[in-house]
């Protein structure tokens, strides 16, 4: 009899276990992903070329975030991205799922549109379509969407029965262009591509035709070596002229072209005409004229650079002087480096890419930059003292000011406390090692794993104390992003989403601090 009414008991509880995970699951919150503004949302279908599928754009959105009841935020694994469409009108009654990720982009090419053309409107629709288009999240047993964002998709238009002549483009004014990156928010003109007018005749005699088709001209640019076989775009328009800017086609010469900053590569350059005719669209390609460019290293805003010369005697592989920023925002171009130089002293900053060699960003003028691979061009302080040294890389200018660090904390210890190390602050693991010659700099490496369920937050902690706490600003913002020291009504932790090799870097004059996952 007691065994009959222990198995009952036993039932019971197995029964209401899916329950209480159902109540658990419900305590959490989620908030969406958003998509980012697109720079076009009018898009036009040419005509289908076998083998050619040119690139359109990369739509971006961002990462889905988890909070728990108490809005903590919570790590959440196998999060799935779906992008899903629907007619503008549908209200996505009925959405098609055209791709699945666990990233935050999804490339667009010309095939993507017209096969959500053909799906949602059918193949022989000839009239403007607007597409709405959203951002489905499953993870954690829950689906959220985004709000959509709204396309419009233009099928091609067939047109009269005639013959085209290709216009003819004309020599540029140089032949050789050594691209050199623009300060701010400049893109220059690079230079100016022309051509003539394609004319059109009726088929089998030499008379114009009195209205001619409306005529769109793509410029076309492949390596000279590669006799077009997979040319990419420079321009699409219906002019006769295009301005070449510096900027993008800097771009697509390292990203589409493979060419080597500083290296010369030899192009080619044609116009392609696009036309309707009798429902169809046709093409005419023009003559082709030879140029050749170098293009100028892009500077990725989340690499790290370092400060190198005379106080680490001149060796390009060291770190110690790893600069900060205020964000990782990949806008923001902007290093800093506060501490303690020795009089007399000069140096460069080296991205990177560029330890182990000579290229670094040195002096070419007071106040402004160059990136090169020279002897020359060192920046110097004459007195000693702590110095604020800030570059941007963007606009390539410096500025060297001093910083007043009297009356500042000097901490006789630092920690890195977390989950990892089960918020111990005194926890050897932790503890940090100061710069040396420059007490407020604090520093560790070290393999922190990734601890189920927490939030895999980190904080600093002076004297190994807790109310000595550096709260980030932004919790989400790493590697760079900068702390306050125990800010009123405010204690979060920076957040991680994975585990590693960590490198942690503290600033306690500025607050600034680093978070970076190295190389495993």
């Amino acid at each position: 009899m007691k065994k009959i009414q222990f198995i009952l008991t036993l039932l019971c509880v197995l029964a209401l276990l899916p329950a209480c995970n159902d109540d658990e699951q419900g305590r959490f919150t989620a908030l969406p992903s958003v998509i980012s503004d697109l720079e076009s949302t009018d898009y036009t279908l040419p005509k289908f070329v076998e083998g050619q599928n040119p690139y359109l754009f990369r739509m971006t959105w961002t990462k889905t975030k988890y909070f728990s009841e108490s809005e903590s935020p919570v790590y959440v694994g196998d999060v799935v991205y779906e992008v899903e469409v629907d007619l503008a009108g549908n209200e996505f009654e009925n959405p098609r799922m055209i791709f699945s990720t666990q990233g935050l982009y999804m490339d667009i090419y010309e095939e993507t549109l017209r096969t959500i053309l053909s799906d949602l409107a059918g193949e022989n629709k000839e009239e403007s379509q607007v597409v709405g288009i959203r951002i489905k999240t499953t993870g954690n047993g829950m689906v959220v969407y985004s709000e959509p964002i709204l396309i419009s998709i233009t099928p091609y238009v067939p047109e009269p029965s005639v013959e085209a002549v290709s216009g003819i483009i004309a020599e540029l004014a140089e032949d050789n262009y050594l691209l050199q990156r623009p300060a701010g928010e400049d893109n220059p003109q690079l230079f100016t591509v022309g051509w003539t007018a394609t004319g059109f005749y009726l088929e089998g005699t030499g008379t114009p035709v009195p209205i001619p088709p409306v005529v769109e001209y793509t410029l076309q640019i492949d390596k000279a070596d590669n006799n077009f076989a997979s040319p990419q775009t420079l321009a699409v328009t219906s002019s006769l002229s295009v301005n070449i800017l510096t900027r993008e086609f800097n771009n697509l010469l390292i990203g589409q072209l493979g060419a080597i900053p500083g290296e010369s590569m030899n192009l080619q350059i044609r116009v392609l005409s696009h036309y309707k005719e009798g429902g169809m669209t046709k093409e005419v390609l023009s003559n082709s004229i030879s140029l050749s460019a170098a293009p100028y290293v892009e500077v990725d805003p989340i690499h790290p650079v370092y400060i190198v010369g005379d106080m680490n005697s001149w060796n390009t592989t060291n770190t110690d002087f790893m600069m900060f920023k205020e964000n990782s925002d990949v806008r923001n171009y902007v290093y800093t480096f506060t501490g303690y130089f020795d009089g007399n002293i000069s140096f460069k900053f080296v991205p990177e890419e560029s330890l182990g060699t000579n290229k670094a960003y040195c002096r070419k003028e007071e106040g402004t930059l160059t990136y090169a691979d020279t002897q020359e061009g060192r920046i110097c302080i004459t007195t000693a003292g702590y110095k604020t040294i800030t570059i941007n890389l963007e606009e390539m200018t410096y500025t060297i000011v001093d910083y007043d660090a009297s009356g500042a904390t000097e901490w006789e210890a630092m920690s890195v406390v977390g989950a990892y190390c089960g918020w111990n602050p005194s926890n050897s693991i932790a503890q940090m090692t100061k710069m040396n010659g420059n007490p407020h700099i604090w520093r560790l490496k070290i393999d922190m794993p990734f601890v189920e369920a927490s939030d895999n937050g980190v904080k600093f902690v002076g004297n190994n104390a807790f109310g000595n706490n550096y709260v980030p600003v932004d919790q989400w913002s790493n590697p760079y992003g900068v702390c306050e020291l125990n800010p009123v009504g405010r204690d979060v932790n920076i957040v991680r989403d994975k585990g590693g090799n960590f490198l942690f870097i503290l600033n306690t004059l500025t607050g600034h601090y680093v978070m970076m996952k190295l190389n495993d």
